[in-house]
């Protein structure tokens, strides 16, 4: 039992010690400016969100903003699953190679501002941030796929190893930890990309427009409670992520 607690303390009190700093320097930095309009204290914060919290209006922007990065997510973690799978084979690794590398390089402020010229407002942020976070996953995926054991997988072909069983014994445990950690990562960044997007694109409902509202009549301690809220956003859909790893990764 001393044993489980030891290693569980340091997961729970790093963090909280981490937090406990952030709100800290706030609450210095806050007291030394003196200017709610530069730098809200922490309570005015809360207050703020808690009085978002109350309304309607945020659970729409929240929830718009939440269906377009799980839109754009789930489109660009299918596109770079497949994508990654046919790239095993050389010559198609070697046509998409300099495709992903394009993708990657283009500015996302050019890649935002384009879309915004080309699409609807409610749908250009999901396309941009498809645009960033599809490279980085399928980078990701095809490091995973191309890293599994070919000794392993030549054996498993000598012995007639079923199909079913080398995907669920062999490629699946190879291949899912990092295939997990690399959704994790990419979910958070495509909140951020969503959000940046729906500033530019002026995205009715939402969390980006929100965001500028508040900036443009000087809130802001609404503009830190929006950010707080996105940063709540990002870090939970992050930890579905990472409890959807600890399902499927039983073996681990």
């Amino acid at each position: 039992m001393k044993k489980k607690l030891s290693k569980v303390l340091p997961d729970i009190i790093y963090p909280f010690a981490a937090i406990a700093i952030i709100v800290a320097l706030w609450a210095i930095f806050a007291a030394v400016v003196d200017m709610e309009l530069i730098v809200p204290s922490i309570g005015a914060t809360f207050r703020k969100l808690g009085s978002l919290l109350g309304g309607t209006a945020f659970y729409r922007a929240a929830g718009n903003t939440l269906l377009r990065t799980l839109a754009s997510f789930a489109i660009g973690a299918l596109s770079a699953l497949a994508l990654s799978l046919v790239s095993l084979n050389k010559a198609v690794f070697k046509f998409l190679s300099p495709v992903i590398k394009i993708v990657r390089s283009v500015p996302t402020m050019s890649v935002i501002l384009l879309t915004v010229i080309w699409m609807e407002p409610a749908t250009s942020p999901i396309f941009v941030a498809f645009l960033i976070n599809f490279p980085i996953m399928y980078s990701g995926f095809f490091s995973a796929f191309s890293g599994v054991d070919k000794d392993l997988v030549a054996m498993s072909d000598v012995y007639g190893v079923k199909a079913k069983d080398k995907i669920f014994s062999l490629y699946l445990p190879s291949v899912a930890p990092a295939v997990f950690d690399c959704m994790q990562s990419a979910i958070g960044l495509t909140v951020k990309i969503v959000i940046s997007a729906e500033v530019i694109a002026q995205t009715r409902y939402s969390m980006g427009i929100a965001m500028q509202t508040a900036r443009g009549y000087l809130e802001t301690a609404e503009l830190l409670a929006w950010t707080l809220a996105a940063v709540i956003l990002s870090y939970l859909l992050e930890l579905a992520v990472f409890f959807l790893k600890k399902v499927f990764v039983r073996w681990k």
